[in-house]
């Protein structure tokens, strides 16, 4: 009875402590998440989405919202940034033959780069002389001109598969995360687009200090111009980290799982401590009677609880290392894990332990041995 009693108990901290560790490093890599750069400006700016039905109406609302101080520029593209982004498959016109390349691509307004803080690395933005008003411009990213094994992109001829509407490459922009962190960097393919043809999302950047004031005007302005459509905005921010809700989730559930879990185990090590230091209370008397101190006493009784859970700490580690290892393939951008948090965990464990069973042990310690013999 004993023996299935020490094994609940070191099952039970095997548990605590896999969740204990566990817990740590999501909590870690969702802060990692939220506080990484992902290569374009976020903050302060106004995502709203455009019904295609009124949508070729961008230019006079953009033209209308410059107009505002609350407003620092107005952008537009056919995808968020940040969210998923639709793929393609693209013809590069090489030397030997046209080759194929599936990548991401986003159809945008000409200040685009500028507006996202995008850096151009190789030619120029869309907002350079000429390069706006050529309709089959594209951009496109290291990561594109990597997977094309090109020094340099700029007046290379690319186009969509499905047609032979061959477009004239005229800058490189830098890597950067346009997708969650789940995922890898892909090729990206940016083209203009003349906003008369229209967007589904129109990006506002705002002044700081004004926002309600300026929100409340900019619903005003589209009320007179898209009669009756709704004012449907979200800011960018936000709209970024919903991308991260799941392991938000993840994080809390694992937290208040991870908190039953140590109680659980502290109960089950506190009911084997109380049956033990009953079973031993004539030995400890005895003991006492011999001249053995409190200290002495207390450590007698610890050592065999602390063995359990030393044990228990042992076998969580690999276990623990898996599954976080396993959980943190999902995202291409992820943390280390760290052996400190492994140390710090099991020291946690034992520093429980010790305090679970300290009372009883304390209690039978500094008990009266004539009595404790008396009473056996």
């Amino acid at each position: 009875h004993n023996h299935v009693q020490k094994g609940l108990v070191i099952r039970q901290f095997v548990i605590a402590c896999t969740r204990m560790v566990g817990t740590v490093f999501v909590h870690r890599q969702y802060r990692f998440m939220m506080s990484r750069d992902p290569g374009f400006e976020k903050e302060l700016i106004l995502d709203i989405s455009l019904i295609r039905s009124v949508n070729e109406k961008y230019n006079l609302l953009k033209e209308k919202y410059l107009r505002h101080p609350g407003v620092l520029e107005v952008t537009g593209s056919n995808q968020l940034l940040g969210s998923y982004v639709h793929t393609s498959t693209f013809k590069c016109k090489d030397e030997e033959s046209n080759t194929l390349l599936s990548a991401s691509w986003m159809a945008v307004d000409h200040n685009f780069l500028e507006f996202y803080g995008l850096k151009v690395r190789k030619g120029t933005g869309f907002s350079a002389p000429n390069t706006s008003k050529v309709q089959n411009s594209f951009i496109v990213n290291q990561r594109f001109s990597k997977a094309r094994n090109w020094d340099s992109p700029v007046n290379r001829q690319i186009a969509f598969q499905q047609n032979d509407n061959w477009g004239t490459v005229v800058g490189e922009i830098e890597d950067f995360n346009f997708t969650s962190l789940h995922h890898e960097i892909t090729p990206l393919v940016v083209a203009i687009r003349d906003g008369a043809n229209g967007f589904d999302h129109m990006s506002i950047k705002l002044q700081a200090g004004t926002i309600n004031q300026t929100l409340k005007s900019l619903k005003t302005d589209w009320e007179q111009i898209m009669e009756g459509r709704p004012f449907n905005f979200a800011f960018l921010n936000q709209k970024f980290a919903q991308q991260y809700l799941n392991e938000e989730k993840v994080r809390s559930v694992s937290t208040v799982l991870t908190l039953l879990a140590i109680l659980i185990a502290c109960m089950g090590l506190f009911g084997l401590s109380l049956a033990a230091v009953e079973f031993r209370t004539k030995e400890v008397g005895i003991r006492k009677i011999l001249g053995a101190n409190t200290y002495k006493i207390v450590v007698l009784l610890t050592k065999d609880f602390l063995r359990l859970v030393l044990l228990a700490v042992l076998i969580s580690i690999p276990l623990s290392y898996y599954l976080v290892n396993q959980w943190l393939l999902d995202f291409a951008y992820r943390i280390h894990l760290h052996w400190l948090v492994f140390v710090g965990v099991g020291l946690g464990a034992i520093s429980i332990a010790l305090i679970t069973i300290s009372i009883q042990t304390l209690l039978a310690a500094m008990a009266n041995p004539v009595k404790s013999l008396r009473d056996e």
